[in-house]
């Protein structure tokens, strides 16, 4: 391939793949606005029964109500994937239903469930684990597709594996039976684990937790809300006047703080972790209870991004690594052929340098005689 082909080809080549790469990170950008303008860091999502969930701002203004489209019953627990879906466990409808990041029903997801679902987690792969508060009380593990992948059988205290949250080694499952403690499963060796603490919580029953950065964990614990430290020591206890159903646990994009509210009475809470101070309050005004929240940006230990970290399309990496190989091709081949090129014109024998020219000693002019006539030397 000659020069004037080859340039045009490279020139062109690069063209390509620097715009490919503007198109993705502007396809990002604006997926990432597009995301936020309907989901904003730090919205509180409440399963307020009926099927439906009801979307507040940080301080109780409602923004939507979302639809299963399965009216009756209880509503539960809930989480977001990497790609900023919803999931909600429907209770008495036994199955999962998902939401993309418009608020729009997507559909069910999952199989085989069991009897009453009650929460969710999803691992830093995307597998989806479900906990059952009745019937064999297992915990079912999906792919992010929805595909049964596993069924581990727990160790139960009252009532099923009715609350459970994932530890950040992706193996360690925490998780509630309604009794009075903190239970522990590894779903890699699928063994059952001793429990968190030693000694019975102070409420009547467990419901949801979640696990703190620094190993803590936080509990529902009916009449009251425990922090545990990560020996399972009793840290702080968290309350606030005429509440004795504390229900749910999540935790605050702020790392500061956490959410709470009464299963019975719908009224969310906003406690400071530290100080235990009321930050906000307000109803989601439950249709049959409030079985559950959800924030957006909500740390969860098990999943290394967050429902607001900007994340880079699948297909991205392949384009990066596949959008260079015509122009290397091309570049190899045209390597190749320079050898082939070269061989068939004749070489051209290098001329022998000329020798110096011979030098002679340059003679003295001859003078003419003053008469005119011829000077001869000697004798006549």
């Amino acid at each position: 391939m000659n020069r004037s082909v080859f340039q045009p080809l490279l020139y062109g080549f690069t063209v390509i793949f620097i715009l490919a790469l503007i198109g993705a990170f502007s396809f990002i950008h604006v997926a990432g606005a597009a995301e936020a303008n309907t989901f904003q860091k730090g919205d509180v999502f409440a399963a307020v029964g009926d099927g439906k969930v009801r979307h507040f701002r940080p301080d109780g203004t409602i923004v939507a109500t979302y639809d299963t489209g399965v009216p009756g019953g209880e509503d539960a627990g809930m989480a977001f994937d990497e790609a900023d879906h919803l999931y909600l466990a429907h209770f008495d409808a036994n199955q999962v239903f998902k939401f993309d990041t418009s608020g729009a029903l997507v559909g069910p997801f999952g199989e085989e469930f069991d009897a009453h679902p009650e929460s969710i987690v999803i691992d830093d792969a995307g597998n989806v684990y479900v906990g059952h508060a009745d019937g064999d009380g297992d915990v079912l593990m999906f792919d992010r597709t929805g595909k049964l992948l596993k069924r581990f059988d727990l160790e139960t205290e009252w009532r099923g594996t009715d609350w459970i949250d994932l530890a950040a080694d992706q193996k360690t499952l925490f998780y509630t039976s309604e009794g009075h403690h903190v239970k522990r499963f590894d779903i890699t060796s699928e063994k059952q684990l001793s429990d968190f603490n030693e000694d019975s919580l102070p409420g009547s029953t467990a419901y949801a937790l979640r696990i703190l950065p620094n190993g803590e964990v936080i509990v529902a614990d009916t009449e009251v809300i425990v922090r545990l430290s990560k020996k399972g020591k009793l840290v702080k206890q968290y309350d606030a006047p005429e509440e004795d159903e504390w229900f749910a646990v999540n935790l605050d994009p702020d790392g500061k703080t956490f959410w709470s509210g009464n299963l019975g009475t719908g009224q969310v809470y906003q406690f400071d972790i530290q100080s235990g101070e009321v930050i906000h309050s307000w109803n989601a005004n439950a249709i049959s209870s409030l079985g559950g929240l959800a924030v957006f940006g909500e740390i969860r230990v098990a999943q290394s991004f967050t429902a607001t970290t900007p994340r880079i399309p699948h297909w991205l990496p392949w384009l990066v690594l596949f959008l260079p190989l015509p122009f290397i091709a091309v570049w190899l081949w045209h390597r190749r052929q320079k050898p082939t090129q070269r061989s068939s014109v004749r070489p051209v024998p290098p001329t022998s340098p000329k020798p110096p020219p011979e030098f002679k000693r340059p003679q003295p002019p001859k003078r003419p005689s003053p008469t005119g006539k011829k000077i001869t030397h000697g004798r006549k």
